[in-house]
């Protein structure tokens, strides 16, 4: 039963970065990689979220930092629709005048990727991966 319970949750997870990843746009994440000064901002906000879940959150020693990133991603998104900011997809050409969110968000999408082990590493180098 806790298993079920736990796959289920796993499928949540995933669920929800994947929704984050269809709407900022797949396509324009990989464009966002290929623009030196994004990924440079983009590792910058990588290495704010990795901070934030290893050191920010107390209670969540012992859980999956991938449920903490998509509580993250999550809350963002929610604070974004509160402000009436929604998430939007960023045009190929478009993230050179990103704003913070957006970067945040792809930020997030990113370390999902890496922690799944779908994704190159950016630059960072911390070594805080998490095991899968």
């Amino acid at each position: 039963m806790f298993e079920a319970w736990v796959g289920r949750g796993r499928r949540r997870v995933e669920s929800s970065l994947e929704w984050l990843r269809d709407a900022l746009g797949r396509a324009e994440l990989a464009a966002a990689l290929r623009i030196p000064g994004v990924v440079a901002q983009l590792d910058q906000h990588a290495a704010a979220v990795r901070d934030i879940l290893a050191l920010g959150v107390p209670s969540g020693r012992g859980v999956d930092p991938r449920v903490l990133l998509a509580g993250y991603g999550r809350g963002l998104v929610d604070q974004a629709a509160e402000l009436g900011r929604p998430v939007r997809r960023i045009g190929r050409g478009g993230w050179a005048g990103a704003e913070w969110l957006d970067l945040r968000l792809a930020a997030v999408c990113l370390l999902a990727d890496e922690w799944r082990g779908t994704s190159p590493r950016i630059g960072w180098d911390d070594g805080v991966v998490p095991q899968s």
